[in-house]
């Protein structure tokens, strides 16, 4: 019986290391395009997007020389871009998104903020000290 258990371990977790390495990779929007898909969509924007920053990074040390910069730069940009519109065409605009974004800047203009002497930036409501420079509020007096 305990052998039993252990072979079938073993094919679960084989099948599970190994399926990245047997699955073959199709080109953008071919497997991702139906409902829930994406994901690997945007993991992909997601490291393109790190590989712009590293790279803008390494350019401002000196590691990457000008033209190399550049040429690399403009082509991560461009596959980024088409990243982009292939997941902006997928996915459609987010349902009722704007009237969420309305409702929530509604909602914080109603609230009673205090703005802070201090810096002029507005506070939570109850806060008794400002957050960001530590000036006690107005009416904050017990």
């Amino acid at each position: 019986m305990s052998v039993a258990v252990c072979i079938v371990t073993f094919m679960v977790v084989c099948v599970f290391v190994f399926r990245p390495f047997v699955t073959a990779k199709g080109r953008i929007g071919e497997r991702d395009a139906g409902p829930g898909g994406g994901t690997r969509l945007v993991e992909e924007r997601e490291a393109l997007v790190d590989a712009i920053r590293e790279l803008d990074f390494d350019y401002r040390m000196g590691k990457v020389e000008e033209d190399d910069y550049r040429a690399t730069r403009s082509r991560y940009e461009s596959r980024a871009v088409e990243l982009m519109r292939v997941i902006e065409e997928t996915a459609g605009p987010a349902p009722g998104i704007e009237d969420r974004i309305e409702e929530e800047i509604a909602a914080m203009r109603k609230k009673d903020t205090v703005i802070c002497a201090g810096c002029g930036r507005a506070t939570p409501e109850g806060a008794r000290f400002c957050p960001q420079c530590g000036t006690a509020l107005a009416g904050s007096h017990p």
